[in-house]
Parts: structure tokens; sequence; C-alpha cells
């Protein structure tokens, strides 16, 4: 061995060679995961300190509100001076707080109008009823349509299709029955329109008619054709016709507007 090799074999005297990482002992495991249960613990416990601390500031704000609206409430209806909270006389005007305040009766404004689908169907149905007269008995027993149109309203202001689809024609004011009277009046129109679609060339001005008519239906506030206006009436759902109230005249009670007596003192609400 030359004098080179001996010089390499000295050069790796007392280097010790390169140890592995020794993996991480079970304890070790252990401890780091519960060090980290530990934290997800603690961040656990303060999110539900700050949302309950949020809820509890919502329940102030909330009891704030409620004060405000009580104290808003409590004011003389005569002359608008606030009360206190046990006070039966307002200490301005004199006036009787304690009393509740009377109850207004519902007016047109207060009660929406049937859905477009509702009149829609009601009128198909009312035009398809007759349609056996026509095929029947036409032309000779025409007028039997035209009847069949003027009097299917002159009862309660329902006809056969505002029975199937829950609707009444009402006085456009007090939101009472309309009477005979104005039930055939207000039908005339339809009648005349289901007359005319027996003859070819009235069928353009009964077409017309009815599209006009669609037309108020959808545009008009109260859903109202030009006949209701012109009579005054209008078409409510029978569900809104049964809640609507109305004040006797005899009494000035509140009653049901379906009622024929009141039931307070006996006689007609008028």
């Amino acid at each position: 061995m030359n004098e080179r090799d001996d010089f390499s074999l000295d050069s790796t005297d007392g280097i010790e060679p390169a140890r592995k990482p020794r993996a991480p002992s079970a304890n070790r495991r252990a401890k780091a995961k519960a060090a980290l249960t530990r934290q997800r613990i603690r961040a656990a416990a303060g999110l539900v300190q700050a949302l309950g601390k949020v809820k509890a500031a919502g329940g102030k704000v909330k009891a704030v509100r409620g004060k405000v609206k009580a104290a808003s409430k409590s004011k003389c209806p005569e002359c608008g001076r606030r009360l206190a909270n046990s006070a039966k006389f307002c200490v301005v005007c004199g006036a009787d707080v304690s009393a509740p305040a009377p109850v207004k009766p519902r007016t047109e404004a207060a009660v929406k109008k049937p859905m477009l689908w509702q009149r829609v169907a009601a009128q198909l149905i009312d035009r398809l009823l007759p349609l056996p007269f026509l095929v029947l008995v036409y032309p000779e027993w025409v007028w039997v349509v035209g009847a069949f149109h003027l009097i299917c309203e002159i009862g309660a202001g329902r006809s056969p299709g505002k029975m199937i689809c829950r609707m009444r024609v009402v006085d456009a004011r007090s939101l009472k029955a309309c009477g005979p009277a104005r039930g055939v009046i207000r039908r005339i129109g339809g009648a005349l329109g289901q007359v005319a679609y027996c003859r070819w060339e009235w069928v353009p001005l009964a077409v017309a008619y009815d599209l006009i008519s669609f037309l108020f239906v959808w545009r008009d506030r109260d859903g109202r054709r030009i006949e209701d206006k012109l009579f005054g009436v209008r078409v409510i759902g029978e569900g809104r016709y049964r809640k609507v109230k109305r004040e006797c005249v005899e009494c000035g009670a509140t009653v049901a507007a379906r009622s024929r007596f009141c039931p307070h003192c006996g006689k007609r609400p008028g």
C-alpha cells in the first residue's frame, strides 16, 4: 500500500457516520394529540362564549325596541300626548284612555282582490254551462242563454263559476251583498257577449268585450271591470267575505258581514 492510500485511510479516522432521525415515540405522539385537542376545546369554548354575548346583546336590543314601541303606543288618541303606564285619563285634554280603541270595520282597501286564475276559471265555467242550450235549441231559444247570465247572480251574488272558485260579488264600500238589482244589471254585458257568440258577425264584438274586461280585471287595483265601477260593486274571495267586519247601525257593535242579525241587539245590521 502506498503513501496516498495511507493518507486516505488516516483521513477517515475519528469521523462517525450520520445517524438517521429517530421516529417519535408513542408517548410523544399522545402528548401532541392531547395538546391539539385542548387547543380545539379552548377555541370552541371561546366561540360559544362569543355567541352567548351576541345573543345577550340581541336580547337587550329587542327589549329596548319593545320599550320604545310601548312608549310610542301609550299616547292619547285625542291630543297625542304621551301617557304614563297606569294613566286612565289624559292630563292635557282629559280623554278617557282606559277603554279600548273601537275596532274599525274593514273597508275595500283592506281586502285584496281574488287571484286572476280564479276570475278566468269562473268566467269559463259560466260560459260553458249554457252551451247545451246553444247546441240543442239555437236559434229560437237563444234568449235562455241570456236569461241564465242575468239571473245567475241574483241571489247571493254568486254564479255557478264563482261558487266553484269561492268568490262573491259585494258592494264596493260596505262589502255587503250587492243585492238582486245590481246583480242583474252587472251581468248585462256578459249576457249580451254570450249571445253575440251565437252569430258570426257579432263574434268580434264579443271577443273585444272579453279582452277589455280581462284587462280591467288584470290591471285594476281591485280587479273591477267597467260595469263594476259603474254600479259600485266588486268581486272578493269567499274567505275574505266571511272575515269582513262591519258596524251595526242600531247599537254600533262590530258584526260579521255574513250575519243577518246583530248578536248584541237582535236587529238587522243595516
